[in-house]
């Protein structure tokens, strides 16, 4: 019977070592899940800037050529966007920011119209220059 009694102490001690552990472990745990929630939020932002100023570089070489300028090049989108307008003078990738949203534009001194896709990855985006400024589109 004696026997029995170490062995269920032990296990006893060995599970309490284990629920400590487990509750200091589990701040660093949380914090590294914050810094990952971070990094993607600002890596989403990055690829968003880059995405819109390549387009509007792109159109601004296509207007100043003037018709029948065009340009298609490859243009990568983020995971996190809600959606996407090209419109007047503006170019602009709206993100989601954790529970807020956050706009990633850039304005043009000429008048742009199209759409850009909405899903994520690389995208083959045609920018052309038409009668009354630029015309951007998803290429085939």
């Amino acid at each position: 019977m004696q026997k029995f009694k170490r062995i269920g102490q032990a296990a006893t001690e060995y599970l309490i070592v284990i629920a400590i552990s487990l509750l200091f472990l589990t701040p660093v745990i949380l914090m590294g899940n914050n810094a990952v929630v971070d990094l993607k939020r600002t890596t989403d932002n990055v690829v968003a800037r880059d995405a819109v100023d390549k387009i509007t570089d792109m159109s601004r070489i296509v207007y100043a050529q003037g018709v029948p300028a065009k340009i298609t090049n490859n243009v990568r989108f983020p995971g996190s966007v809600l959606s996407t307008t090209v419109s007047n003078q503006m170019i602009i990738i709206k993100i989601s920011a954790g529970s807020a949203s956050s706009d990633i534009f850039n304005i043009v001194d000429f008048n742009v119209t199209g759409n850009l896709p909405m899903t994520s990855g690389v995208h083959r985006i045609c920018v052309e220059a038409v009668d009354y400024g630029v015309n951007i589109s998803v290429a085939p």
